[in-house]
């Protein structure tokens, strides 16, 4: 059975949702910052998962486990297990709204159950990576107020220090978009369902001759 345009509507969105949250959540680009000498370019990015230091163009990367005894000066920052719990929820989400979408029957009864789970499936994730990006903003505009008080201090001293902007924040944003218009299109999608099955029923109906 030839799939509608609404639900071709509704795979392409959660294909390219999945595609951007799940870009944004494996880049090192939460959080970027630099801090810069006469001498030296310190330039430290960050990712959910791990935190990517480059001193004079060589790079490295290191897990938050091995900065645990530096966790007092990333106060700023909300909790990462939190950060990647939402970031993860959204993705995998976002990932068995696809499978479900793409694995139901012809049947318009059973279409009408998945496409329901959908619904809620899609709500759910985008609600979670609505308050990743909300955490995420503020912990950047905190920072940047920082680093600006800082450099104020350190006028005396060479030092430059730069809040970069925080690409995988615009990702997810993007993400976002495209996250609630496949919500609003598997809404559209069901509903366009229950026409269907509606007529259907009709349809099937005895005809009484009198």
């Amino acid at each position: 059975m030839a799939r509608s345009v609404r639900e071709i509507a509704t795979l392409v969105l959660l294909v390219v949702t999945f595609v951007l949250w799940f870009i944004a959540m494996v880049t090192p680009g939460w959080f970027v910052f630099s801090v810069e000498t006469s001498l030296t370019k310190l330039e430290i990015q960050m990712s959910l998962f791990y935190i990517k230091i480059c001193n004079n163009g060589i790079c490295a990367s290191k897990t938050y486990e091995e900065f645990s005894s530096y966790r007092v000066n990333l106060s700023i920052m909300p909790e990462f297990i939190e950060l990647q719990l939402e970031a993860i929820a959204g993705v995998i989400l976002c990932g068995i709204c696809f499978i479900l979408m793409i694995s139901s029957s012809s049947c318009s009864c059973s279409k009408r159950a998945t496409t329901l789970a959908v619904v809620i499936g899609s709500f759910i994730a985008v609600v979670s990576e609505s308050i990743l990006v909300i955490r995420m903003v503020d912990a950047n505009v905190k920072a940047s107020k920082i680093l600006n008080k800082a450099e104020t201090m350190l006028t005396t001293i060479n030092y430059d220090m730069d809040l970069n902007f925080p690409y995988s924040v615009l990702i997810t944003g993007v993400g976002l978009v495209s996250g609630v218009s496949s919500f609003v299109a598997s809404i559209v999608f069901r509903s366009s369902l229950k026409e269907n099955s509606g007529g259907q029923v009709i349809s099937m109906a005895p005809v009484v001759h009198p």
